[in-house]
């Protein structure tokens, strides 16, 4: 799930705030701040790296200043344009776009090819606005199914075809003649795929609800009930697995893959980071690429919490150390030319985020707790079990309410 926003550097952290709100994670949201970038974006993005995004939504007033959003350019030249996006699946010009406004009036704007057209609301509340979002994208989705329909490709089948008779008859009279089915039969699909069919590798059409209900219910039942730790068996060997097992809860919509401890060796020298993740995005450029730590939830986080100066325990103080070396190494310029070769791409956005612990000790020192965090490892998100447990629950109700 990739929402691309067009708006100034001074708006992010507002529409960040709106759509964590609505429950959706910062990695969801990919920002450019002109017109021009918007451009390259589409240039080098969808039409070359042939990434996915399920959104646009764009600002049209820069507040009396220039405007470097050129909404109605940018609506012009997405509605232009017949070349193919994600895996050469789909059409750029059928992907919905948003126009998120701050005139009162907007009659003028009505006619201009955008899908949608929402007033900002300076208030704290953004109900409606994300759910003209998540409409829009339903919308995209439903048409996709009647493309599919269209042309005999069922859904819930792949390969397409059950026999040789089938594929002959679907190239017969849409395969071979792309350009007109392209044209009579579509509005979504893209002459590449018509011309040949291909396996359609997203969350939505592959997965439902309660497969994902059930790996996160498993990761519940075993971080309360079953784990039972010893010599042979630690968090890597229980809690890892599971997460290796169920990869879903750990990448949901906002990762495409994973790396599993792979060592990053350190420059001039033969010691290794090792973290247990690296998430990894398919936008690395505007996507944070993750170090993900999992420690046992029965960590202690502090102690001395009621004394003058409380302070993290011995155990949380050397995990959160683990994680602030993969913080180092990642910022060192030093380090880029391994990182890049193990990553397989370059970038120098990163996150940082621990698993330990249980919220019931972290809600009881919750201000405290964040003082310190944020006074000594800056940068550096911890979750609970029972947050990484919300965080997927939140996952699959806006799976739900996207599914079609």
């Amino acid at each position: 799930m990739k929402i691309l926003i067009n708006d100034s550097i001074k708006n992010k952290e507002r529409l960040v705030k709106i759509f964590l709100n609505g429950g959706y994670e910062r990695n969801n949201l990919i920002f450019v701040h002109s017109f021009d970038e918007c451009k390259v974006f589409f240039e080098n993005q969808l039409e070359k790296e042939q990434v996915n995004i399920d959104l646009i939504i764009t600002n049209n007033n820069n507040e009396g200043g220039p405007n470097p959003f050129q909404a109605t350019s940018l609506v012009l030249l997405k509605n232009s344009l017949n070349s193919s996006y994600s895996n050469r699946s789909f059409r750029i010009n059928s992907i919905p776009i948003i126009l998120y406004s701050t005139a009162d009036d907007k009659s003028d704007l009505k006619n201009s090819g955008f899908d949608a057209i929402v007033k900002k609301n300076e208030g704290s509340e953004h109900p409606y606005f994300i759910r003209v979002v998540e409409e829009q994208i339903r919308k995209w989705r439903e048409k996709l199914i009647i493309d599919l329909d269209n042309i005999g490709l069922p859904l819930s089948r792949y390969p397409y075809f059950k026999n040789k008779p089938e594929e002959q008859g679907y190239f017969k009279f849409y395969g071979h003649n792309f350009e007109k089915t392209f044209t009579s039969y579509t509005s979504i699909l893209s002459k590449e795929f018509i011309a040949q069919p291909k396996y359609l590798d997203y969350d939505w059409l592959r997965m439902n609800s309660e497969d994902l209900e059930s790996a996160i219910s498993g990761f519940r039942k075993m971080y309360l009930y079953h784990i039972k730790y010893d010599r042979k068996n630690n968090e890597r060997t229980i809690i890892h697995r599971y997460i290796q097992d169920n990869k879903t809860i750990l990448e949901r919509d906002v990762y495409s893959s994973h790396l599993y401890e792979q060592p990053l060796y350190q420059i001039k020298s033969s010691e290794s980071q090792i973290c247990d993740f690296i998430l990894q995005p398919n936008m690395p450029n505007y996507q944070d690429t993750t170090f993900f730590e999992v420690k046992k939830e029965d960590v202690q986080l502090m102690v001395k919490k009621t004394k003058k100066r409380p302070q993290f325990s011995s155990d949380m103080h050397s995990h959160l150390y683990q994680i602030s070396d993969y913080q180092s190494y990642s910022q060192s310029p030093g380090n880029l030319k391994e990182l890049s070769k193990k990553l397989g791409y370059k970038t120098r956005h990163f996150s940082y985020q621990l698993l330990a612990g249980r919220s019931e000790e972290k809600e009881e020192i919750k201000d405290v707790f964040s003082e310190h965090l944020e006074k000594h490892f800056s940068g550096i998100e911890v979750l609970t079990f029972e947050e990484f447990e919300e965080l997927n629950h939140t996952y699959i109700s806006k799976f739900s309410r996207l599914k079609v």
